[in-house]
């Protein structure tokens, strides 16, 4: 595809009608900074004066950013029967393909995005997570970093920051599995950042050949973030500067991105690996955190109570062991983008690492739920006290359950607040009484489960988070993920 701005095809594209793109603009400025009942406003007032596809996109992007995924596909939809040349309802719903792991959809989406407007920056970034060429990826980050320097500083500073990391890998991939693809079985230990409570689990990893490092494996973060004591001597090249951002009262915290030649366990080996090292400790006890992502390679298992990490071939988009049966001759590969259509369209693995049968995978799917992708991270829907829901983040390097406050009852509130520790300082929480969860047909009761304000963490996610099933609850089952398919299972398969 050319990258360079240009026409748009004649048969693809009808004259946007442009009365309100101004005004769809502002909303989307005020959807940026957070202020979604003033935007919701503002399209109400716009489309008094009669529907506008402008107007009806924005309706689909403040819809998403709510979580109401069904009412955004249905905005954007009828902004595209306004104008089929509407490119932000394009990418829209390109967007709602891409979070139901619908990647192959998601590409074309953003293809046709992109086609009809490659200097929207939402829409050239969302594009170029699918290319490949080396040369036009930085074409594309060049573009990003040039059109938003006036108006968002911030998203030229991440292209450049990503046009470096591209200079640094020089077209190798990041987090390249070194080591065969088989089945790994990984000791974890109990991590206890205070007393004898244990919080989370703790994996052991060498960086670049050097000492054991302790770090808390995490399927609520992205990648490996080190306390820069423990970066100390390993000889990390440095990349960039960086911000790292998670729960805590401050804004995103300044960090270092490096680049490690290596990080292995025990066998188990990848390279040319990111590291964020930062000068800020939340890790007591640890060295760092181990976004668990690093393995979507795999199918992942996590028993917190025999204390093992097992990685089984199959996770997804990978090829099988020479002695299996092959695969089928469309099953992705690793030298493709990885594409991904419908849950169980795809050969797994079963625990000896060959393809698994259909009656195996029926069972998981037919226990498991379907998880919500937002770029390595999980989100569950989950009931609380069978009557509410919302969009649970997974995550196991969260030492409590946490609940938005629009969530409890009256009667559920308990008297006493409590201080938790993040990346970016610590929030303001409050007990709540025991609770009763429900994910998928898995009931999980949570003695210990708190309130906290999760408005910051959903801005910067881009969805509306309800909750964070943490290491109090998850702790209790067997888990398992497929970060290629969205596939989690909470327990074994009954």
């Amino acid at each position: 595809m050319t990258l360079m701005p240009g026409a748009n095809a004649a048969d693809e594209t009808i004259a946007p009608s442009h009365g309100y793109a101004g005004l769809a603009e502002r909303g989307r400025a005020l959807l940026r900074s957070g202020q979604l009942a003033d935007a919701e406003r503002l399209v109400r007032a716009g489309m008094e004066s009669g529907p506008d596809d402008a107007l009806l996109c924005l309706a689909g992007e403040i819809r998403f950013r709510r979580a109401d995924f069904d009412g955004a596909r249905r905005a954007f939809q009828s902004a595209l029967d306004a104008n089929p040349g509407n490119a932000r309802a394009w990418w829209g719903i390109g967007r709602i393909e891409q979070l139901h792991f619908n990647r192959t959809a998601a590409r074309d989406l953003f293809a046709k995005a992109f086609r009809l407007d490659p200097n929207d920056t939402d829409i050239v970034i969302s594009f170029l997570n699918f290319v490949e060429n080396v040369e036009n990826r930085r074409i594309l980050l060049r573009n990003v970093a040039s059109i938003a320097r006036v108006s968002m500083p911030e998203r030229a500073a991440q292209a450049v920051a990503h046009l470096q990391i591209e200079s640094h890998l020089a077209g190798r991939p990041a987090d390249d599995l070194a080591s065969a693809y088989t089945g790994y079985r990984l000791p974890l230990s109990g991590f206890h950042p205070s007393g004898a409570t244990r919080h989370g689990l703790v994996v052991t990893a060498r960086i670049n050949g050097g000492r054991p490092l302790r770090l808390v494996l995490d399927t609520g973060a992205r990648g490996i973030l080190l306390h820069k004591s423990a970066a100390s001597g390993l000889a990390l090249e440095s990349v960039a500067d960086s911000k790292v951002g998670g729960f805590g009262g401050s804004g995103a915290s300044d960090s270092s991105l490096m680049l490690a030649r290596s990080v292995t366990f025990d066998d188990l080996a990848f390279r040319d690996c990111l590291v964020e090292v930062s000068a800020h400790n939340v890790t007591a006890g640890a060295d760092g955190i181990l976004g668990a992502s690093l393995f979507e390679r795999f199918r992942i298992r996590i028993d917190s109570r025999s204390r093992t990490l097992e990685l089984t071939p199959g996770g997804g988009g990978m090829e099988g062991k020479p002695d299996c049966p092959p695969f089928a001759e469309n099953a992705p590969s690793l030298a493709k983008a990885p594409v991904r259509a419908r849950l169980g369209s795809e050969p797994r693995a079963s625990a000896s690492g060959c393809p698994r049968t259909d009656g195996e995978i029926s069972r998981e799917v037919r226990h498991g739920v379907q998880a919500l992708g937002l770029d390595r991270l999980l989100l569950v829907r989950t009931s609380v006290a069978g009557s509410r829901e919302g969009w649970f983040l997974l995550d196991t390097g969260a030492a409590f359950t946490a609940i938005t406050p629009r969530l409890t009852s009256a009667a559920q509130a308990r008297a006493g607040g409590v201080e938790l520790a993040g990346i970016q300082g610590t929030a303001a929480a409050f007990r709540v009484a025991p609770i009763a969860l429900q994910v998928g047909g898995r009931a999980l009761a949570e003695p210990e489960a708190v309130a906290l304000d999760l408005a910051a963490i959903s801005q910067r996610e881009g969805v509306e988070i309800s909750g964070i099933l943490g290491f109090s609850t998850l702790s209790r089952w067997p888990l398992t993920i497929d970060f290629r398919s969205g596939l989690v299972l909470i327990g074994d398969p009954r």
